[in-house]
């Protein structure tokens, strides 16, 4: 008998978590799947001697656990009897959540709950393997267990579903896996009217023709679970908030625009609406803090909510309607009557404090780089130094949900050397350089080399409040992976609403870094220190150049396209502001178009900067943009 080194994996990830429609389905996903990885942990913990290697920390009850649990088991202690226990751990926490999620619609009829059960208990997989460490070096006997555990996964078993429906019913409208467990019944009294839909949405948390299995409807209803459950709950707030955010950080400037806010809110309570919908949670006392790229110093603002602690939703025009259709009893007549008198109330309250709501949202992905390669070193030195990695790892997790809020965004998921979160557009590359930095120092002290120093590869995805958000996630993803090709990289892609994707990648390292540049270019059209038709003017004045090109020769060209890129850049709108871009730029340029560069491909990387800038400028403009004074304004502008 020896010791054995455990490795546990839990499932399925990727395949639970991308199916989420909404920002709640996501994050209550990524929780539930920590919650149980955790459980898992907490029951191999209880075994005597058990040194627990991934993760290495779970003194706090909100500690965010990876689904690959990782453990040495002392001589003596039975591994399969350990493997059994965790497992049913995992269970009993599914179980429970899954009762408590479902408590308010168990009895009725509407409810096929022996299915929903069924397809619950269906869908976790448990595989663990274990490997003698007597006599072997550490690093081999994890070797080992990782390829056992990927042999394992490659020849699992497919049996029988654990649930099955009497009749033919619709497939889950958020994957198209499982059946819906919400009886037909229910959506054709909808349909004849004898059913009142925000009840039913309140009740089951669907809407008219949205059909969920048992999984989906324990993510919908599972994420109303309040303080006993998630006593660490993080804040929450929809894309629309989160795209209105930067008027947050106005507000802070300008506390005399909160009573006019109030103002039209008040209006929107007299039309029926019932703002406690529109309520959301934050920790007392947080606060963020803004530094502006205009060179306005920094902001800070007393929280992360608008007054009175109202969603950013209601500040979009275009979000009213639904608003009124879910929280007011107005009939349809009444409430494209609210309706058209709220759109006119909430552009009276922008027009008269000349604010604009920002459209746009950043979703941040990121993951670690070399993990294998460091890990793979420290397991090299044995268990102490793979521990010592581990708790770092957690270390990180907490400067995560630290940094994440302090930028005003609001974390789905952190676990080990993955993130994702929301930001706000004037948040997001402070927010990506701090994440950065923290990741940085995990290496420090544990006498790698330099090609296994773990760095951080971050993407950035900027896409519309209204566009599906599991788009926007395939969006983020994909951006992760193109800053994943350099490595210890930022990406951004840009999801315009006409035309093509922007995208931008550039390493941490660089001088300027990425990030420096695009705000920087961003202050400089914000300056009117170059004309908003920069980057298109950059790529028409050098069409004509890259057609005489011939290949190979675009090398030869360099000194041509740094003249023409300094002749497009300096036509300003602002007087004097070509000779202020000239002694900013003029170095860089030059070193941009040198001979070791293709000045062409150079010319159009400038030019997605400079588009990525204005992008990112809105969110600017609306959070540090220039004071100006409240135009006048009458009651009847707010009035039906």
């Amino acid at each position: 008998m020896s010791d054995r080194l455990l490795l546990i994996s839990i499932g399925p990830v990727q395949d639970f978590i991308t199916s989420a429609r909404k920002c709640q389905d996501l994050w209550f996903g990524s929780w539930l799947l920590s919650s149980l990885a955790r459980a898992v942990a907490v029951a191999l913990r209880k075994q005597a001697n058990v040194t627990l290697i991934f993760p290495g920390d779970l003194i706090r009850d909100d500690t965010a656990v990876a689904n690959k649990i990782m453990a040495i088991l002392p001589d003596g202690c039975d591994v399969r009897t350990a493997a059994v226990q965790a497992r049913k751990a995992m269970e009993d926490q599914l179980t429970d959540l899954r009762k408590k999620a479902f408590e308010d619609i168990q009895g009725d009829h509407h409810f096929h709950s022996d299915v929903a059960d069924g397809q619950i208990k269906d869908l976790m997989e448990f595989m663990w393997v274990s490997v003698p460490v007597a006599g072997k070096n550490y690093a081999e006997v994890r070797r080992r267990a990782e390829s056992l555990l990927a042999a394992r996964k490659n020849t699992r078993l497919w049996g029988a579903v654990g649930w099955s429906t009497s009749k033919p019913v619709p497939k889950s409208s958020l994957d198209g896996q499982r059946e819906s467990v919400i009886d037909e019944s229910l959506y054709e009294k909808l349909a004849r009217g004898g059913l009142d839909p925000e009840r039913v949405r309140r009740k089951f948390g669907i809407r008219p023709k949205e059909r969920l299995c048992g999984v989906g409807l324990l993510k919908r209803l599972g994420e109303r679970l309040r303080t006993s459950e998630f006593p660490h709950k993080p804040i929450f707030h929809s894309t629309s908030h989160m795209a209105a955010a930067p008027l947050l950080t106005r507000l802070a400037r300008e506390p005399a625009l909160v009573s006019a806010f109030r103002q039209y809110t008040k209006k929107l309570e007299e039309l029926g609406l019932d703002l406690k919908r529109f309520q959301i949670r934050d920790v007392a006392g947080a606060s963020t803090s803004f530094v502006s790229p205009f060179g306005d110093g920094e902001v800070t603002a007393a929280a992360r909510r608008f007054p009175d602690e109202l969603d950013g939703h209601l500040l979009h025009e275009s979000r009213l309607d639904e608003a009124f259709e879910e929280a007011s009893e107005l009939d349809e007549r009444g409430r494209q009557s609210a309706v058209r008198t709220a759109q006119k109330a909430l552009r009276a309250f922008l027009g008269k404090a000349r604010l604009h709501v920002p459209t746009y949202y950043v979703l941040l992905m990121a993951d670690g780089d070399r993990m294998g390669a460091c890990i793979d070193t420290l397991a090299a030195q044995g268990v102490e130094a793979h521990l010592k990695l581990s708790k770092r790892l957690d270390g990180f997790v907490k400067d995560v949900e630290r940094l994440v809020p302090a930028h005003g965004g609001s974390l789905i998921y952190a676990g080990g050397d993955d993130v994702l979160a929301l930001l706000p557009l004037h948040g997001a590359l402070p927010a990506a350089r701090d994440l950065q930095r923290a990741f940085g120092a995990i290496g420090g002290d544990l006498g790698l080399a330099r090609e296994s120093i773990p760095t951080l590869s971050v993407g950035l995805a900027v896409a519309h409040h209204m566009e599906s958000f599991g788009d926007v996630r395939a969006l983020a993803h994909r951006a992760e992976r193109l800053a994943k090709k350099r490595r210890n990289s930022l990406a951004i892609i840009v999801q315009k609403r006409s035309g093509g994707d922007l995208e931008f990648s550039g390493a941490w390292s660089e001088q300027p870094g990425p990030d420096e540049r695009i705000k920087r270019w961003a202050k400089l059209l914000y300056d009117e220190a170059i004309s908003s038709k920069a980057a298109f003017d950059l790529e028409a004045a050098m069409a004509p150049l890259a057609l005489g090109a011939k290949p190979g020769e675009a090398n030869q060209f360099g000194q041509i396209a740094t003249s023409l890129a300094r002749r497009v850049l300096a036509a300003k709108h602002a007087s004097g502001g070509g000779e202020k871009l000239n002694a900013e730029l003029r170095g860089e340029l030059e070193a941009r178009f040198s001979a070791q560069r293709d000045p062409f491909e150079e010319v159009s990387r400038l030019a997605v900067e400079i588009q990525i800038a204005m992008a990112l400028l809105d969110g600017y403009r609306g959070a540090f943009g220039r004071i100006r004074e409240p135009r006048a304004t009458t009651e009847m502008e707010v009035q039906p």
